[in-house]
């Protein structure tokens, strides 16, 4: 993701299509990253004897253990995202009505 900076002096306005341009970047970049570094905690593991007898009996479970544990991180992880992504809806979706309320209307 890339920000961009702000000239000195120069307004920031939030808008209806900026928050679902920033849900969709969460949804499609950031979902897809974690997915993908979730996907190669499975390719980690070290076959027996990997690590040699004694070193299996030291290191092998403990291995296999932050292996789980990287795995349920980033599961978690997922769905925390799901979750900004479906808040994010909700705030695009209030802020357009807001903005739909404030504009102004002339009568004849």
């Amino acid at each position: 993701m890339t920000t961009k900076a702000v000239a000195p002096g120069q307004e920031i306005y939030v808008t209806s299509t900026a928050i679902g341009h920033t849900r969709d970047r969460v949804d499609d970049e950031l979902k897809a990253a974690i997915s993908f570094v979730r996907s190669l905690v499975g390719t980690v593991g070290v076959e027996a004897p990997g690590f040699g007898v004694l070193g299996e009996m030291v290191l092998g479970g403990t291995y296999d253990g932050m292996c789980r544990w990287a795995d349920s991180t980033l599961g978690q992880a997922e769905e925390t995202v799901d979750s900004w992504v479906g808040a994010l809806s909700i705030g695009e979706r209030n802020w357009r009505a807001a903005e739909k309320h404030s504009a102004v209307r002339y009568r004849k």
